[in-house]
This record gives C-alpha cells, structure tokens and sequence, in this order.
C-alpha cells in the first residue's frame, strides 16, 4: 500500500546526518546574527526556559544582556562547530571555539576568543539552547 504526502508528514523521517549538519550551522549563523544585531527578544527565543549559561539561569541574565546590548555599536560573535554528537533522540551535543569583537559605545573594543560548548533540544527543525558553556583563552 502507498503513502500519501499527508500521512508522510505525519511521520517525517530523521534527517541524515548531512541534513542535521545543515540545520545545525543555520541554528548557530541565526543565533549569532541576533546577538550580533543585539535583539533581546529574537536572542531570548533561542533559549528552553529552564536554560542555563556557565551554570546560572538564562532568565538571571537577560538584565546583563540588556545592558551589554544597549553600551555596544557593534557586537561580532562567530562560532566554529569542530564535533557534534546526538548521544538521544532529540538532544544534540556541540563542541566549539569562538571569536568575540565588542565595540562599545564609548569607543572601547575588546576582542575575545575561546571554547564554547552547546547542549540542545530539537523538535521538527528547529533547536533550543539547554544548556551552553565557554572559557575565554587565557
């Protein structure tokens, strides 16, 4: 007996790992375009509820955002994924290096670099921050 498109939809298969790598590398180009365009709100999205970032609730944080977005004219933020793994269904590991440039409005610059690692939920296509970490190289 044939499917049809419906019932396929119903039931979309996992994607390939090619898919997945895709969709991951729209989900960090996207997350660090809202922090580099200093949108609280689109950033926020990104997050589950009950996120964390080095161990303290996202929700703590968002003061902290509002004002580091506010003193900054520019923020780059570039992630360079080097391994991923999807230890269950559904929650996907990151490993990683970033680079960070901040131009603050008072005309100060700070350049940063370091180890940035991600814990995600997935549902259908799109990925929600868990949990993330970082260490900035000394």
């Amino acid at each position: 007996m044939k499917s049809s498109p419906a019932q396929l939809a119903d039931n979309p298969s996992p994607p390939t790992e090619p898919q997945l790598q895709h969709q991951l590398n729209r989900f960090l180009a996207a997350y660090t375009q809202a922090y580099g365009a200093r949108n609280l709100f689109k950033f926020q999205q990104f997050f589950t509820a009950n996120a964390t970032e080095n161990n303290t609730p996202i929700t703590n944080l968002i003061p902290t955002y509002t004002k580091l977005f506010a003193a900054t004219e520019t923020l780059n933020l570039h992630i360079t994924p080097q391994r991923w793994q999807q230890p269950t269904p559904g929650q996907i590991t990151i490993n990683g290096r970033f680079t960070i440039d901040l131009k603050y409005k008072n005309a100060a610059a700070v350049h940063g670099a370091g180890k940035i690692d991600f814990q995600l939920t997935r549902n259908d296509t799109s990925f929600h921050i868990e949990k993330m970490t970082y260490t900035f190289d000394q």
